[in-house]
């Protein structure tokens, strides 16, 4: 492989701080947009962002690529769904457990209070 001349390499840098020299390109004061903490993002525009970036993400995949991000998905779909159930069994058990106890309380410890 032929190596570049110094002098072919001098003029290439040349040319390229020319194309940063040049007037026009670069604004002279940039422009920072600062978005106010008061001003927060409708969830319907963050969402839809997140989910038109992951489409444009998995259009760009190989057909294998989106075999194993479907498989992937599906996992990940099964174990949220997982999860799901055991909050909402754990959150069931204990509204049994709370109803119990309190129906123990009123038959076996309010009528002793009566008495008194």
């Amino acid at each position: 492989m032929p190596q570049p001349n110094e002098n072919d390499l001098k003029q290439r840098l040349q040319e390229i701080e020319a194309e940063l020299n040049q007037p026009g390109d670069v604004p002279s004061s940039p422009k920072v947009t600062v978005e106010s903490p008061r001003s927060p993002i409708p969830k319907e525009m963050h969402l839809g962002a997140i989910t038109s970036s992951v489409i444009s993400w998995f259009r760009g995949l190989g057909s294998t690529g989106k075999i194993i991000a479907g498989v992937v998905g599906i996992f990940g779909l099964l174990t949220l769904l997982k999860v799901t159930v055991t909050l909402v069994s754990t959150v069931v058990s204990l509204v049994a457990l709370g109803v119990i106890g309190y129906l123990a309380y009123r038959v076996l410890i309010a009528p002793e209070a009566d008495d008194v």
